[in-house]
């Protein structure tokens, strides 16, 4: 059985401080949001086998806060441009393309996409994901 962790971005720097949308880093407050989701996770024995996240840096940025509470060498992160994307989620295509050797995967990304995704997967469930927010879900 896979399971999939699906991680919204912290929370990112206002658009309105004129930076494009693709530079967007991590608020203070973002930081920190990051820090203590990473910490749950660690502390309920978390160990995804990979790490996938989309290049954008508030995403990637989040990937890396938790990559250092989590102990996975952030050289290992697997970048994923399409995460990016808004439309079409490309998410069930890169989780059915991944090799078997990966039982646990963990994926950096934005919304809607990863909503999308978590209600696909979860047969239409209603979630919401807030910035840096997680959502489990085990593939049979």
């Amino acid at each position: 059985m896979k399971i999939v962790y699906l991680v919204r971005h912290a929370e990112a720097i206002s658009e309105d401080v004129g930076v494009e949308d693709f530079k967007r880093m991590l608020s203070p407050r973002g930081v920190q949001q990051a820090q203590i989701m990473s910490s749950r996770l660690r502390h309920k024995g978390i160990a995804p086998d990979l790490f996938i996240a989309s290049p954008a840096d508030r995403a990637l940025e989040t990937a890396h806060l938790f990559a250092d509470q989590l102990e996975y060498p952030i050289h290992r992160i697997l970048l994923h441009e399409a995460i990016y994307a808004t439309q079409d989620s490309p998410l069930p295509a890169i989780l059915r393309a991944l090799p078997e050797i990966y039982q646990s995967v963990i994926i950096f990304g934005h919304d809607p996409t990863l909503t999308e995704c978590a209600s696909v997967l979860m047969h239409d469930a209603d979630i919401e994901l807030r910035p840096a927010g997680v959502v489990g879900i085990s593939l049979d």
